[in-house]
């Protein structure tokens, strides 16, 4: 009988398998999420500890301010439980490769990094390690930023110091790419020089650097190899480790605190004695150059005393020749004088002389005029007489008057002529006198003139040797002043020489004094022992980890709840359908256990091949698209996806407990039955006044078909509330998965980087930072373009406790709180439905503190929290609000709060600056970075590109759920809605036989499906935000909180989602609506 039953089963199956594939898909997807949630945690552990187990990554790491020496490396190498210790240098620098330059931390590596003993190994990606000191390998980096195989690096401090006194080689050759376990997360820290922060990572051989200390040991336990990472066994073996290289740390640091003292005390001496020998050497110094500079003032006094006396008698001479030259001017003058009056005299007598000339002149022109008349009269007579004679004209009376006129006029001539000659005779000798005298005359001019230009040579000669002699004083003089320059030079010269050399030795006094009081404040020098939880990586791995385990405690019972619904529902349909086969059975004498051994095989084997498959899907499909997503964040191998038994055998025995059970609750009430009241129809059930037929006005307008549908809503109680449930099951994971979403990436973001984090960039200051390098900064934030304001700050890490828990956490204390709300934002948490709180204003009565920092220490506005700064000093303050804030927890307070609680003013450490839209980020952080003071420059805009990257695989996670969500839904409505139609085949053949189109036979059926879902909707909205809130708290880590609300989008989308799948479900059912033969269904029962 039993083998009949197994044919019987399996020809069960083969006839259903729509039911049986429902519910295989829902144990699927029950078991998928399961196992997969489930079993990503362990998959992720065991990669990262297969990844540190084979590039040996450090246990611990220590660190010292003063580093390590040989000895220091071999006290840790004999500490029991220490299995290896490897000294590593480590710096940072500027590297410079194209024309890129950026900030690289540089890190060394033993010479052969392969070697079994390496710890840290790195893991090759690409290309080959270094083989000499000039050969350097790099990290990859997803965004491009690091230099490429090939490439030539060069590298320099970024300060102002030189490189060269660090390293052997400055100019590398890139040749290989490389992962390292130290460095899983893309965030490479910050630094000191450049723009502050770290791009990217230099592997170089060890023998490269110059040091003589280390910069830190990495340190591996003795029996942690194959131990899970994130568990208590490993923590305890390397805790105790850790313990025992604390008692070394004692004896290390004493030692290294007497070595530093000498040394320092040692080197004290030497400035010392060079301090005195150069101070000796400047005294002597300045003493010659004192006994020189009176040297030449002696010499000048002599010089200025020779000037004097040649100027005196020079002046002498000169006097005494101007009065030689002043008493021939004189003779010169009366000579002169006398000339003048002589001229004057001569020249009266010529002019009078020359009247008589004249006169005279005049006389002998008119004695010439008259003998030339005359001798013209006697030409004329003579003439006429000779003509008379000769022609014989002339009587003798005319010739004898002729000749008598003639002698006449001759006689005349004669005196005339005698009369002209000593006119003449007397004119020249008066001209000849007159011609003398002027002679006379001027040859005295001439010997006056002599004179004069003799004296005016002189004169000239004189002023010469005049002039020459008063240059030959001034230049004397101006030599003496040019070397009294020179003297008064040499005197400030030895003046500044001497106050630059005293302040070059009271610096070097004051150097040494410094650096004896700072031999005597010099305390022990601490050792930092690190474990794996202070690496960024490993912890925020860790986060990774847990984060995935609290996904996986909620959302596997959805599934499994929905899977029970769906079986309970579909294995109820079925047995129903099969009471007249139950009852021949039990007729014929099979038993109720082999009756219901049938139906539990049936489902238990869907339930089998649906966890089996689901085991395939959880541990290998589901695992490796999470990891893919994780891997935008680390870097690091491939996940290796195991099997984990125990999850797969809890699966198993939930997911074959659940449906059996469903299946043997349905089977128990049929099989309680005797076989003829089995073989019988069931009776229908007794219809029943629903509410809304009361209500008469409402019920009296609906049409046949919805008042059907009203009916059928309410008669059949457990598909009505199996398909509400599925339905707001799907919906809330929906409403779950997209409120998810807004949570992690859009609010947070939104709110945080937006709202309450106002300022665009902090810079950081240094410990030991003084007042004038703030002064500085603040000089330079002020007169820079790009910053609009800026605000001094306190920044620093605190524990903070209430009752018996602590927290770590910082406590920010602005010097201006009035001005706070322009760099920070301080509010009180919204609620759900609240887009943001009330305004939050810092008081001088009390502290201010975080919404998660409040809830881990469960405290209230009002309450009393302890502020440690140290371990043995602790401040008591009230809290006088709780801050709405998402990434880190705070403690905030006003300066003059924290003055009247410490008693001192608080030092600043960090200033807040907001700047103009257009500012070129690297710019502004490679001038601040360049000043004296600043740590480091970090932007909030990288911030929150890091919180989006980081938060990205978890978005990938919700779309998993939300496409989870979506076949969810359609494997219930599909599944629901076929049960339906099944219940009521006989019911939807008599409509069509009454004449129903196919459309509305479609909406007979479906109207019930969309109002159901329409419900369900709603109860799903609702239950989405529970739903939505629980997961949150499971993913929610220290430092890390949750917006609390969804979008009003968000709950739309899933309504809308909902009622589309709705829609495409029941389009898939219209097919078996239309091939419904009347014929068949109208026949009986029986």
């Amino acid at each position: 009988m039993q083998k009949t039953l197994i044919k019987e089963v399996f020809r069960e199956i083969k006839g259903s398998l729509n039911r049986f594939f429902a519910i295989l898909v829902i144990v699927t997807l029950g078991v998928a999420f399961y196992v997969g949630f489930n079993s990503i945690g362990p998959d992720l552990s065991a990669s990262v500890a297969s990844y540190f187990s084979k590039s040996r990554f450090m246990d611990l790491q220590i660190l010292s301010p003063v580093g390590f020496n040989q000895d220091d490396l071999k006290a840790i190498r004999t500490v029991p439980g220490v299995k290896n210790a490897q000294p590593v240098f480590m710096m940072d620098a500027m590297q410079t490769y194209g024309k890129q330059t950026n900030v690289a931390h540089l890190i060394s590596i033993p010479n052969g990094n392969g070697s079994n003993e390496a710890i840290n190994s790195l893991t090759l990606v690409k290309g080959r390690f270094p083989k000499n000191s000039h050969e350097v390998v790099v990290d990859q980096q997803k965004n491009g930023s690091n230099p490429k195989i090939g490439d030539l690096v060069t590298l320099s401090s970024g300060s102002a110091a030189n490189l060269s006194d660090s390293l052997h080689d400055t100019k590398l050759k890139v040749v290989g790419t490389v992962d390292s376990p130290a460095y899983l997360t893309r965030d490479r820290g910050t630094s000191t020089i450049g723009n502050g922060k770290v791009s990217g990572l230099i592997f170089m051989p060890q023998q490269n650097f110059k040091q003589s200390d280390y910069t830190a040991i990495l340190v591996t336990a003795a029996d942690t190899n194959g131990l899970e990472v994130f568990n208590d066994t490993y923590s305890n073996k390397v805790s105790a480790v850790r313990d025992d290289l604390n008692h070394v740390a004692d004896s290390r640091t004493k030692t290294r605190y007497n070595d530093l003292v000498s040394k320092n005390n040692k080197r004290i001496a030497q400035q010392q004695n060079e301090y005195n020998k150069k101070k000796k050497q400047a005294d002597q110094s300045f003493a010659d150059a004192q006994q020189k500079i009176d040297d030449s003032q002696n010499k000048l006094k002599a010089a200025q005393d020779h000037l004097k006396a040649m100027e005196s008698q020079t002046n002498q001479q000169f006097s005494e020749a101007q009065t030689k030259l002043d008493t021939a001017a004189k003779q010169l003058a009366n000579s002169t004088a006398e000339y003048n009056q002589k001229s004057a005299s001569f020249q009266q007598s010529a002019a009078a002389a020359q009247n008589q000339f004249a006169t005279t002149e005049k006389q002998i022109n008119a004695l010439s005029s008259k003998i030339s008349s005359l001798q013209n009269q006697l030409n004329g007579l003579e003439t006429e007489l000779s003509v008379g004679q000769t022609s014989g004209s002339l009587t003798p009376a005319q010739m004898g008057s002729l000749n008598a006129q003639i002698q006449k006029i001759k006689s005349t001539l004669v005196t005339l002529t005698q009369q002209r000659a000593t006119a003449q005779a007397n004119l020249s000798a008066q001209q000849k006198k007159l011609a003398a005298t002027q002679t006379q005359l001027n040859s005295s001019k001439q010997r006056l003139a002599d004179s004069a230009a003799q004296l005016n040579s002189q004169k000239d000669s004189f002023a010469a040797a005049q002039k020459k002699a008063k240059l030959q004083i001034t230049q004397g003089q101006q030599e003496i002043d040019r070397q009294k320059s020179f003297v008064d030079q040499a005197r400030q010269n030895l003046k500044k020489q001497k106050t630059e050399s005293n302040k070059k030795l009271s610096k070097a006094e004051q150097q040494i004094h410094d650096a004896k009081q700072k031999v005597n404040q010099i305390v022990k020098p601490n050792w930092k022992i690190l474990s794996r939880d202070d690496n960024t990586g490993y912890s925020s791995f860790q986060s990774t980890v847990d984060r995935s385990n609290g996904m996986s405690s909620i959302l596997p019972v959805i599934f499994f709840a929905i899977a029970a619904l769906v079986c309970l529902t579909t294995m109820t349909r079925m047995v129903q359908e099969q009471r007249t086969q139950i009852g021949t059975l039990k007729a014929l004498g099979y038993s109720n256990g082999a009756i219901a051994f049938k139906y539990l095989f049936y489902s238990a084997s869907a339930s089998l091949i649906g966890s089996i498959i689901g085991m395939v899907l959880g541990f290998i499909l589901l695992p490796s698209v999470l990891f893919k997503a994780y891997m935008i964040l680390y870097s690091m191998p491939a996940m290796s996806v195991g099997f984990h038994p125990g999850i797969a055998a809890t699966a198993l025995v939930i997911s074959l407990a659940l449906i059996t059970a469903a299946t043997l609750f349905t089977c128990i009430s049929e099989l309680r039955s005797v076989p003829s009241a089995l073989m019988r129809p069931e009776p229908p059930k007794s219809g029943k006044r629903i509410l809304l037929e009361r209500i008469h006005f409402l019920w009296n307008h609906l049409s046949f078909s919805k008042k059907v549908t009203a009916r059928n809503l309410f008669r059949y109680k457990k598909r009505f509330w199996m398909t509400v449930l599925g339905v707001a099951c799907c919906c809330a994971m929906l409403v779950t998965g997209l409120g998810l979403k807004d949570s992690i990436s859009t609010q947070v973001s939104q709110r945080e980087f937006g709202e309450i984090m106002k300022y665009d960039m902090s810079v950081q200051l240094k410990n030991n930072v003084t007042a004038g390098q703030t002064d500085t900064i603040t000089h330079l934030l002020r007169n820079t373009s790009g910053v609009s304001s800026f605000m001094k700050n306190t920044n620093k890490n605190i524990t903070v406790k209430s009752g018996s828990k602590s927290e770590q956490v910082n406590r920010m204390v602005p010097q201006q709180p009035n001005q706070f709300s322009n760099y920070f934002k301080l509010r009180q948490a919204p609620s759900r439905f609240a887009k943001t709180g009330a305004p939050i204003s810092l008081s001088n009565d009390g502290v201010v503190v975080t919404q998660q920092l409040a809830q881990l220490l469960n405290i209230k506005t009002g309450d009393t929290l302890a502020i440690e700064d140290d371990a043995t000093h602790s401040y008591h303050f009230r809290v006088e609000g709780i801050a709405e804030n998402y990434l880190l927890n705070y403690v905030f307070m006003t300066p003059t709060l924290y003055s009247k609680a410490y008693g001192s003013q608080v030092a600043v450490n960090q200033i807040l600056t907001n700047l103009n839209t257009k500012v070129s980020h690297n710019s502004i952080s490679s001038s601040l970075t360049k000043v004296d003071g600043v740590a480091n420059v970090s932007f909030l805009s990288d911030s929150e590109q890091t919180f989006q990257d980081t938060v990205k695989s978890l978005n990938d996670v919700v779309w998993v759920i939300i496409l989870s969500a979506i076949l969810l839904e359609f494997v219930v409505l599909y599944t629901l809605t076929t049960i339906n139609i099944g219940e009521r085949f006989r019911e939807i053949a008599t409509i069509k036989v009454l004449g129903f189109y196919d459309r509305e036979v479609s909406a007979y059926v479906t109207r019930e499906s969309y109002l159901l879902t329409l419900i369900g909707i709603v109860l799903g909205l609702i239950g989405g935000l529970f739903l939505h809130a629980k997961i949150l708290s499971g993913i929610e880590v220290d430092g890390v909180m949750f917006v609390k609300s969804i979008l009003p989008q968000s709950f739309i989308v899933s309504a809308l989602l909902t009622f589309i799948f709705t829609w495409v479900v029941n389009l898939m059912t219209m097919r078996p609506l239309r091939k419904i033969d009347m014929v068949e269904a109208l026949k009986g029962n029986e």
